[in-house]
């Protein structure tokens, strides 16, 4: 991606354009970070578990 100096009316339309492109990223970046971390909850949730009930039992000593 070049970065070019526009003036007036097409500055604008440059960088709505580059905003847009980063929001569509970082929505479709934060969904697959969202399925990963719900996979890896899943697939450790013994572990969690267990160790949220040490946190909790060690609160209420």
């Amino acid at each position: 991606m070049k970065w070019t100096k526009y003036k007036g009316r097409d500055a604008l339309v440059n960088k709505i354009q580059t905003i847009l492109f980063f929001r569509l990223i970082e929505k479709r970046y934060y969904k697959l970070m969202r399925t990963l971390i719900f996979y890896e909850v899943l697939s450790r949730e013994d572990e969690i578990l267990e160790s949220m009930n040490k946190v909790v039992s060690e609160q209420w000593m």
